[in-house]
């Protein structure tokens, strides 16, 4: 699930960012997190190929920068990639978000996570990419209750929190596209 979401927000965050000047803050020593951050990479690219910005600086984007399980070093983060010009940043640990999102409004950035961390700054938030058990469970309740156990399913994705400023309702439309592509399997995350 932390491939698909990463592999999700990246997706999400090349379709919404001018010049796919992204970045993302992936936390040391927690493999989900770096796997994920991975994943992020690997979507940005599966949208926009190269990720060539058309001004300087001319950078191999989507930039990872590595930051402590902590978050002490996060302003540290932040501050690489804005002087790199990165628009929108990836965070997949929703633990640092209420410390990041201050800090992304602080340098004209968007972020993208599994969790809106203050509503009131939804102008910094470009949409949270997370996982959505309960609707796997609502579809199959019925055949639950008749007995009939349909073995594993694939978790499905959810967008919320989107800001419609960036990502309007018909790059919401491409994106629910890539995301059924993306949960029946027509599209690998593989990130080796």
């Amino acid at each position: 699930a932390w491939e698909q979401q990463g592999f999700a927000a990246g997706f999400a965050a090349a379709l919404a960012t001018p010049a796919y000047r992204l970045g993302a803050l992936s936390p040391q020593g927690l493999p989900q997190a770096e796997a994920a951050a991975a994943a992020f990479r690997q979507g940005a690219i599966y949208y926009c190929g190269l990720c060539n910005p058309i001004d300087p600086p001319y950078l191999d984007y989507p930039l990872i920068v590595p930051i402590t399980a902590d978050g002490s070093d996060l302003a540290a983060g932040f501050s690489e990639l804005a002087s790199a010009a990165v628009r929108t940043v990836y965070l997949p640990d929703p633990a640092l978000a209420d410390a990041a999102l201050p800090l992304a409004a602080e340098n004209g950035m968007q972020l993208v996570g599994p969790r809106l961390a203050d509503p009131a700054l939804a102008s910094a938030w470009l949409a949270s990419v997370r996982a959505d058990p309960a609707s796997v469970l609502r579809d199959e309740w019925p055949n639950l209750l008749n007995g009939i156990l349909a073995g594993s399913r694939p978790m499905r994705l959810r967008i919320a929190d989107a800001n419609p400023d960036s990502l309007t309702a018909g790059k919401l439309a491409f994106f629910a596209e890539f995301q059924t592509s993306l949960e029946t399997g027509l599209i690998s995350t593989a990130t080796e």
